[in-house]
């Protein structure tokens, strides 16, 4: 119960974190200042690094846990793939764009192309966190109410 309750709570950070991303955050970048962009680009990487990759962690050990106690509903598996999927867009697709931006500067072709293919990551996390939210919404509706406020 107690790792349900963490993944829809992890999935849902994450949900709200990409969404940021994609809507405010990337496409903000197009409006930047291109003096000093390598310098406030490289500040935001290690930042944003601190908030995302506890979440990505955490994220993919508790799907693995999930499957590891049993879990091993169509829900949890296609949840690990998708984040898995993500995973792998982030460093085949995202951390180059970044390494890109980093050493050429605010290049706007480099950003427009990490807004493209973020979307696969923005759609992936939202599949992640809708049947994370469903496999929570069914433990709750399964008479486990009582057992939720118990721990």
């Amino acid at each position: 119960m107690l790792v349900q309750v963490s993944r829809v709570t992890v999935d849902f950070g994450m949900l709200i974190l990409i969404w940021l991303v994609q809507l405010i955050i990337y496409p903000s970048f197009e409006y930047s200042a291109r003096e000093g962009f390598e310098q406030w680009h490289e500040k935001y990487t290690g930042m944003i690094t601190l908030v995302v990759l506890p979440l990505m962690l955490a994220q993919i050990s508790l799907a693995i846990w999930q499957i590891y106690d049993g879990d091993r509903s169509w829900e949890t598996l296609t949840a690990f793939g998708m984040i898995v999927f993500c995973w792998l867009v982030t460093f085949a697709l995202s951390v180059p764009a970044h390494n890109q931006l980093q050493t050429l500067g605010n290049d706007l072709d480099t950003v427009r192309w990490l807004v493209l293919t973020n979307w696969l990551r923005t759609i992936g996390w939202t599949a992640v966190s809708l049947l994370s939210i469903k496999q929570f919404y069914e433990m709750y509706n399964a008479a486990q109410l009582g057992r939720f406020w118990e721990w």
